[in-house]
């Protein structure tokens, strides 16, 4: 990985820049730099609470 790579991933990494963000600065897709990411094995930051957020919502989305 490039030095810019590098940077660019320590700002997925904490959370500075968005999967987005990293794709425009690495000219490639959103799709490819997910998979970049993962390559280099930098999952997608998603919290405890993020998960719990998501959780209570589909609770609520799927209550009869």
């Amino acid at each position: 990985m490039s030095r810019d790579g590098c940077k660019t991933a320590v700002g997925y990494r904490s959370e500075k820049l968005s999967i987005g963000q990293v794709a425009e600065l690495l000219g490639t897709s959103v799709y490819e730099a997910e998979g970049l990411m993962k390559a280099h094995g930098i999952d997608a930051p998603y919290s405890l609470d993020d998960y719990e957020r998501d959780r209570q919502t589909l609770d609520r989305l799927l209550k009869p």
